[in-house]
């Protein structure tokens, strides 16, 4: 998982976590697609995952340079609103390996902390048990065992699991 600088690869752990919600959602129908997200009020589950699909394309599109504002994560929502959910996840599934080097290449820590965040946000919603390890404990426990200066963030593992 690490890079030769001992630091987490911030593409990998991105891409593990797009892997475990496209498994996660892909076979859902639609009543559970439409499961209220509490962590994300308004939204639900499909709308979750529109939203960090929407930030892959507007990131590439050169239209974020930093977190999305409320209407900006408004538009990305409306942008998916009544896709089939296959169609969402291709959309997913081009740009999600050009953004994860992106931010990689960024240090852009806070892709993979939104993407974690929301992984559990849409499992809480669904009843689904939580993955042994997510990508920010993951990230936690490379940054501590690694030779890099403890003034490196290191993520705690999201509060709802």
């Amino acid at each position: 998982m690490g890079s030769d600088s001992g630091r987490p690869d911030l593409s990998v752990l991105y891409l593990d976590t797009r892997a475990r919600l496209v498994a996660l959602v892909a076979e859902l129908d639609a009543t559970a697609l439409a499961t209220p997200v509490p962590a994300c009020p308004g939204w639900s589950v499909q709308d979750v995952v529109a939203h960090e699909v929407a930030i892959t394309e507007d990131a590439l599109a050169g239209r974020l340079t930093g977190p999305p504002s409320d209407e900006q994560t408004a538009a990305q929502v409306a942008r998916f609103k009544g896709r089939d959910i296959a169609a969402v996840l291709a959309t997913w599934a081009q740009t999600a390996p050009r953004f994860a080097a992106a931010a990689a290449a960024a240090g852009a820590w806070p892709a993979v902390l939104d993407i974690g965040s929301h992984e559990h946000d849409i499992r809480g919603a669904l009843g689904r048990p939580a993955i042994p390890r997510p990508c920010s404990i993951a990230w936690r426990s490379s940054a501590r065992h690694s030779s890099t200066s403890s003034s490196e963030p290191a993520l705690a593992a999201p509060a709802r699991a």
